[in-house]
């Protein structure tokens, strides 16, 4: 990911700079002030913006609304960083920006910023899409299971009943997946290499964005601890390796349903 970040503060700076591109996942560039940053985003237009608040030559607020009114710049997301406490009028007035994606308190977790920022990122593509009439009639599905013949008769049942199924190999894939593009719902095994399904759950649980995404959980053991451990760790449903086709197709529906119903 492309990262710009606007802040007046050398120290801010570096620190983003250094800590977001060791991985070597995204690249950072640096503006010293907000006129600086949005000479910047137009020029680099960046995939993700941090952005400071409270800076002397042009506040994050205004910055802000230079970037929503060029069409060059006025879809990238904005993560506002500030050290003050915004009072409610304020932060009512930062939510209703249309660029805006997050809102954190100085210090915080750049990493975990990072991987909330692209999950919500994803889910504004997904519900993006399905505005536009893409997967409008369907669901995307997004399946964990590191089985060749489970995952391929996981995918065959959810297409035959009108979805659109993303297949991966384990858990850590899935949630990769999921981060980048969002999804309507995920089915995920227990028991997989790199990151199992309880793990994967907790991702799930702990990122806001998917928070109330629906999970179906499967398995090959019919163990009460594996059901307790599943519904604990946020599944939603459960169903036991081997399955009947029809009724895989079953839960998924009844999942989506009970999903819209909570939704209003």
């Amino acid at each position: 990911m492309r990262i710009l970040s606007i802040d007046d503060d050398p120290c801010c700076r570096i620190t983003v700079s250094r800590c977001l591109s060791y991985s070597g996942e995204h690249s950072v560039e640096t503006a010293e002030g907000g006129r600086d940053g949005v000479k910047k985003a137009c020029a680099s237009l960046p995939d993700l913006i941090l952005l400071d608040l409270r800076m002397p030559d042009m506040d994050g607020l205004a910055v802000m609304d230079v970037l929503a009114s060029d069409p060059r710049t006025m879809d990238i997301p904005v993560v506002m960083l500030t050290g003050a406490t915004l009072g409610a009028d304020q932060e009512t007035a930062l939510k209703k920006k249309n660029n805006f994606l997050l809102l954190e308190q100085k210090p915080c977790d750049l990493n975990r910023l990072i991987k909330n920022a692209e999950a919500l990122i994803g889910r504004r593509r997904h519900q993006a899409a399905k505005k536009s009439g893409d997967g409008q009639d369907n669901m995307k599905i997004i399946i964990a299971e590191d089985d060749d013949n489970f995952r391929a008769l996981i995918t065959e049942v959810l297409e035959q009943a009108g979805h659109t199924p993303f297949a991966e190999a384990n858990g850590r894939l899935a949630w990769e997946r999921l981060l980048r593009e969002g999804a309507d719902l995920l089915v995920t095994d227990i028991n997989m290499p790199e990151m199992d399904g309880f793990e994967l759950l907790r991702a799930v649980r702990e990122t806001s964005a998917f928070r109330e995404l629906p999970v179906l959980l499967l398995t090959i053991r019919e163990l009460a601890e594996d059901q307790v451990a599943g519904y604990e760790s946020g599944a939603d449903d459960y169903l036991t390796k081997p399955f009947d086709g029809d009724v895989l197709a079953a839960r998924v529906h009844a999942l989506a349903r009970r999903t819209r119903r909570a939704q209003g």
